[in-house]
């Protein structure tokens, strides 16, 4: 996944390697000894891509046009949702669609996100785990 933010960027591939592009612009904090970017805000995902085991290209996520939003709040909770964006689909083509939200921590480096309802519901009790760097 690529966060694009104020000038920072990270890069993460979760399970099913499908990367995404959002922006958001970015509040910077100072935690520690050090300065981070804050996630807290409405992310848009602006890109989706996807490899296999390999590394090699698959077909494009969520039908090319994929459209999604995420949201961090202050005090810990989160919500993802991502579908494929398109108007009209081609006669027998279903709809992508995913989402899931629940409380999640963040210290600047990785983000994991313990779930609490899911459009999956095999997620739901899970940890779902994001590096990346800014």
């Amino acid at each position: 996944m690529i966060y694009s933010a104020g000038g920072y960027s990270a890069r993460r591939c979760d399970a099913n390697s499908i990367g995404v592009v959002l922006f958001l612009s970015a509040t910077i904090l100072l935690s520690g000894d050090h300065w981070m970017p804050s996630i807290v805000g409405t992310w848009k995902l602006v890109h989706a891509t996807a490899r296999d085991a390999a590394g090699a290209a698959r077909p494009s996520p969520y039908g090319g046009k994929a459209l999604g939003r995420v949201a961090f709040t202050a005090d810990g909770r989160m919500m993802s949702v991502v579908c494929d964006g398109r108007k009209e689909l081609p006669a027998g083509v279903s709809r992508e669609y995913s989402s899931y939200c629940g409380n999640y921590t963040y210290d600047g480096e990785k983000l994991v996100t313990r779930v609490d309802a899911a459009s999956d519901r095999g997620r739901i009790g899970g940890d779902q785990g994001r590096g990346g760097r800014w």
